[in-house]
């Protein structure tokens, strides 16, 4: 599945905790390496994959904006036990050696962080002001609101690439109006309620007018105050998030292999890894990474 004109935009907390589950109990000299070991892994199968090394890596902020107005926003059914939470924090600790440490000594200079926003926002706002190529790489299905001509959403875990048009065969709605289901229906994964007894198809109904009088036509109807207010959590980008601004990668086999003897993974020092590593880290671009996508689209534009 080469794709050597896109850009992946990487969701990293989501593609973290995949590692997490998968590599969480990996240490090195008692040091938890898992999640870093397992998020290297997967960015060489994306780029090797699609055929790019025009990665660009969007965190979450601890501090949630939305929180602020919802506090039940993203809050679990289900209190985590204490070794859940010192699962979380040790990952979450290996996220930010990540971002700060191991992601930029390897080269990539593109990794966004703003507080209070989530990584969704930030790759709502690279696909709505900049122009270029998208891949957004996720298991959020909020970001299908910023699917476009241009712009496409891939998940990992279902090993799936939405499109514009097969989101509209499967959908019925254009990606515009995904806002408009999430704020009718409600978010389960966010805990953001919508109007009791409509899902995800109810509200492509009543949105379609296709949805014949009765009860819940009229919940619908009764309950738009709550949809209303749904609009400042489901929306993409939150308000005020920032235009992230991109520099070119500059690719460094020697901090990379710096990288590998420090946590201890030899495996990727095997010359048949070593090789896949080489060869992404030396996939052709036009132009340098990241260097086109400084170019703005028109203030508010969507495609």
């Amino acid at each position: 599945m080469r794709d050597d004109q896109a850009s992946l935009v990487i969701d990293s907390s989501y593609i973290g905790y995949q590692a997490r589950y998968t590599m969480g109990d990996l240490s090195h000299d008692d040091l938890p390496t898992g999640v870093i070991f397992g998020f290297l892994s997967r960015i060489l199968h994306l780029g090797l994959m699609f055929g790019t090394n025009d990665l660009s890596f969007c965190w979450d902020s601890r501090h949630s904006l939305r929180r602020d107005i919802y506090p039940d926003y993203k809050k679990k059914k289900k209190d985590r036990t204490q070794i859940e939470l010192d699962e979380i924090a040790l990952m979450k600790d290996q996220f930010k050696v990540l971002r700060k440490k191991i992601l930029p000594m390897i080269g990539f200079n593109n990794h966004f962080i703003q507080p209070g926003y989530e990584s969704d926002d930030i790759m709502a706002s690279i696909v709505f002001t900049k122009l270029g190529d998208w891949i957004l790489v996720t298991g959020d299905e909020d970001l299908f609101q910023c699917i476009s001509n241009n712009t496409r959403v891939y998940s990992p875990s279902k090993k799936k690439m939405m499109t514009l048009k097969r989101f509209f065969e499967e959908k019925q709605i254009t990606p515009g109006t995904w806002v408009r289901v999430k704020m009718t229906a409600g978010c389960k994964s966010d805990n953001v309620i919508g109007i009791e007894g409509v899902g995800e198809k109810k509200a492509i109904q009543f949105l379609n007018r296709q949805m014949k009088p009765g009860k819940t036509l009229d919940k619908i109807n009764a309950g738009k105050k709550l949809i209303d207010s749904n609009r400042v959590l489901v929306e993409l980008p939150f308000p005020g998030t920032k235009e992230p601004t991109f520099r070119p990668n500059i690719f460094s086999m020697k901090g990379f292999e710096k990288v590998c003897k420090h946590y201890g993974f030899h495996s990727f020092l095997q010359p048949e890894h070593l090789e896949e590593w080489e060869t992404f880290f030396k996939l052709h671009r036009t132009e340098s990474p990241g260097s086109q996508y400084n170019k703005t689209r028109k203030k508010g534009m969507r495609s």
